[in-house]
């Protein structure tokens, strides 16, 4: 299976598990709250049934019709409107539909009619008493007008068929008398008598034939009741399935919406790996993630911890980049504001400082500067200050004075701040202006590194041109925060300027990420942050004089930093 997958699943298995049991778990509390019904059935018969040994197409396409028609007889409104009624029952027609189940057996002419209650002796009383109306209101019902009326075809039917004989038998009485006489005359009167015998004959047969017709069809249009309702049964919950359910849905929503999460996820660098493919720069260390409620300097703080390992992994990295031609001026920047530039500015010169040399941290982003809060310190006067006031034709006198006035001794031996400063009207100007050049110079030839913390390279043009001036320039991404689009496209401007591009930092990192790496999980650091380091001056890289020891001052937390 693709690693980024199998990442996937283990970064989202413990939600999904969990919006699973909670789902289910909710579904099975909901249905032990639900009140218990019971049910109770009465059954009848529709049509012939039988009493029809032999019953034709006919009439069995009959009693189909009829039986859909009692089916929805039985929960219209008059009907349930007369069991309210006779009952007493305090609901209305509409409640009481609801828990009425009618069932149409075409095979057998059987209607079930099921009634679900609260009360399984009232459920059984509802069921017989919408079976009664039933056949109460069909043909078939005793004492009903159309069983009378039945009655009366019956008894007309019965008396035909007696006229019928009467005439049968008058017809062979005149036959005879008319073979029997020889008188023209009289056979010409019997004659005329058998023709009008005949004639009553027959339509004494059609009017038979219709009565039966009549009856068939009465007969056909019949509803017995042939197994009333008993009390009601307890209706399973089916409180399982329920459960089953609510888990499975449970368990696709979760998946649907990690699945969105990953979608908008995937416009966001997540590993060391994809942001190397992304900038097809190298990556030269994954940092783990800085929380809230610890301080920003964790290389003073936690010196051994995973975090200050890839601290110093990247300060390996960049002194073994370029061995013949060491970058002493380094620029670390992001694609926008927010991506821990800042931090790691300040943590970088923190360990090369720590490894014995002498660093100068300039905050050069005068539009949202940090340093000054991350190492807690003034920041009346800074880079600003040094820009406006230095005089270009007084050189390196007027350099010196000013560097001894604006530059700040940090709680880190060999480490100095230049903080920004008084925020200027114009700082891309100031940024790119010949003192800014000589400034560097000077400076890069004053210390053994020179970091410094620019703007963010989409939120002003600052970065670019800054980035000109340096030896190498490090552009760091917050994982799963930083998108795509944002990382390419700054370091495509940074390419359009000839950029040193040294590599790409990627912080924010997961302990449990693989890009943040085995190594550094269990590493232990060994170095000796307290190490004696070569004494440093302004100018010149070593000095024999006893530096101060900064005064132990509250640290600022990361989440009081920006970047």
């Amino acid at each position: 299976m693709d690693q980024r997958y199998l990442n996937m699943i283990r970064r989202w298995l413990w939600v999904v598990l969990l919006a699973t049991l909670i789902a289910g778990g909710t579904t099975y509390w909901i249905s032990l709250q639900q009140p218990v019904f019971y049910e109770a059935q009465a059954r009848l018969i529709v049509g012939p049934g039988i009493d029809s040994l032999n019953p034709e197409l006919n009439d069995l396409r009959t009693g189909g019709q009829l039986l859909q028609t009692y089916a929805e007889l039985a929960t219209s409104r008059p009907v349930l409107q007369h069991v309210v009624d006779r009952l007493g029952l305090n609901v209305t027609t509409v409640v009481l539909e609801h828990g009425i189940t009618v069932r149409a057996d075409q095979e057998t002419q059987f209607l079930s009619v099921k009634v679900q209650d609260g009360n399984p002796t009232q459920a059984a009383t509802i069921a017989n008493a919408i079976a009664d109306r039933l056949v109460e209101l069909s043909p078939s019902s005793p004492g009903g007008s159309a069983a009378q009326l039945q009655e009366r075809m019956s008894d007309q039917a019965r008396r035909i068929e007696d006229n019928i004989a009467s005439i049968e038998g008058k017809i062979v009485q005149l036959e005879y008398e008319f073979d029997s006489t020889n008188d023209i005359t009289q056979k010409r009167i019997i004659s005329d008598e058998l023709s009008q015998q005949r004639i009553r004959l027959v339509d004494a047969h059609a009017t038979l034939a219709l009565l039966y017709d009549s009856l068939q069809k009465a007969s056909t249009n019949k509803v017995r009741l042939v197994e009333p309702a008993i009390e009601g049964e307890e209706v399973s919950s089916q409180t399982n399935l329920k459960v089953i359910i609510g888990a499975l849905a449970g368990l696709i929503l979760s998946i649907s919406v990690v699945l969105v999460f990953e979608f908008f996820d995937e416009a966001t660098v997540k590993t060391t790996e994809g942001a190397g493919k992304l900038t097809k720069l190298p990556t030269l260390v994954g940092i783990g993630e800085i929380r809230t409620n610890e301080d920003a300097l964790v290389t003073i703080s936690q010196p051994r911890s995973p975090i200050s390992e890839a601290y110093r992994v990247l300060r390996t990295s960049i002194q073994f980049s370029s061995v013949d031609n060491p970058n002493r001026t380094l620029l670390v920047t992001s694609s926008i504001p927010g991506e821990g530039k800042s931090t790691t500015a300040a943590n970088l010169a923190v360990v090369m400082a720590q490894a014995g040399h002498n660093v100068l941290l300039v905050d050069t982003d005068l539009r949202r500067p940090a340093q000054d809060q991350i190492f807690e310190l003034p920041n009346r006067r800074g880079l600003t200050s040094l820009l406006l006031e230095f005089n270009v034709a007084e050189g390196d006198h007027n350099m010196r004075a000013l560097l001894n006035d604006v530059v700040q001794e940090t709680r880190v031996e060999g480490l100095h701040l230049l903080s920004s400063g008084p925020v200027p009207p114009n700082p891309s100007e100031l940024l790119g202006s010949t003192k800014m050049k000589t400034l560097l110079h000077a400076l890069g030839n004053a210390y053994d590194y020179v970091i410094l913390d620019s703007p963010a390279v989409l939120a002003a043009t600052d970065a670019a041109v800054l980035s000109v001036l340096a030896d190498g320039t490090l552009v760091t991404a917050l994982a799963g925060k930083s998108r795509k689009t944002h990382l390419s496209q700054a370091v495509e401007q940074l390419r359009e300027v000839n950029a040193n591009l040294m590599g790409v930092i990627l912080n924010g990192l997961s302990a449990k990420s693989d890009s943040y790496g085995m190594y550094y999980r269990e590493a232990s650091s060994s170095y000796n942050v307290n190490a004696s380091a070569p004494k440093r001056g302004w100018f010149g890289r070593s000095r024999d004089k006893q530096k101060k020891a900064a005064p132990k001052t509250k640290t600022v937390t990361a989440g009081k930093s920006a970047d």
